[in-house]
């Protein structure tokens, strides 16, 4: 299962207050209601460098809809502000993802990355050693098991961020830059749109300034 590549596992949930609600005889899952207020949850397994951490907010169930509000998570100097969330499994099987901001630590999240299956391959000719990747604001919806549907508007500021491969030769360090990140649907075709401003990156004695806007469609 999804869960085995994390044994061993342990942690800890508590909660500051619940309330359930529901038929007394034979509820089924639709029917069952849930409100709790998180107090803190600590998860460590094998494979993560540091313990996941959750803090406040609000965890609900209610007709087939679960909704995450306003839950602080950190991993090592890694972490998610303000994440607030519906996931909707009845007939639409849609969900809603929203924070407010999302600092990344490189050398703290790509040797979680490896750890999932298939990623080695795609990750194979190259590393994130160092640096740091923000997220003011991110906005992500769609259909929960069509990733190819859902729909995204972010922005990321990156900073001191150092890749190597052979390719390269010389490491390539991002020193400072940022770029807009969305999707839209025109005339029945999805579009990515790319905007990077201006970029400064130093591949060994080279110092180079990037701009520019890109558009990634199906025909």
């Amino acid at each position: 299962t999804v869960l085995d590549r994390f044994k061993p596992t342990n942690g800890t949930l508590a909660f500051k207050r619940t309330t359930v609600g529901g038929p007394l005889l034979q509820p089924s899952v639709g029917q069952v209601s849930f409100s709790a207020d998180l107090d803190q949850f600590r998860l460590h397994t094998k494979r993560s460098p540091s313990p996941l951490r959750m803090d406040r907010g609000n965890i609900s169930w209610r007709k087939n809809r679960l909704t995450v509000n306003k839950i602080d998570i950190s991993f090592g100097n890694s972490g998610i502000s303000n994440l607030t969330a519906v996931f909707k499994f009845d007939k639409s099987q849609t969900f809603e993802l929203k924070s407010r901001s999302v600092k990344l630590v490189a050398d703290e999240l790509y040797p979680w990355i490896l750890s999932f299956k298939n990623s080695e391959s795609v990750l194979k000719d190259f590393s994130v050693t160092k640096g740091t990747i923000f997220l003011p604001a991110l906005d992500l919806n769609g259909p929960l098991y069509q990733p190819a549907r859902w729909r995204y508007a972010l922005s990321c500021n990156m900073e001191n961020l150092v890749l190597t491969s052979v390719a390269f030769g010389e490491p390539l360090t991002i020193n400072s830059g940022s770029f807009d990140l969305n999707n839209e649907t025109r005339s029945k075709k999805a579009q990515n749109r790319i905007r990077l401003s201006s970029t400064e990156l130093t591949w060994g004695a080279n110092h180079l300034t990037l701009i520019g806007a890109m558009i990634l469609s199906k025909n």
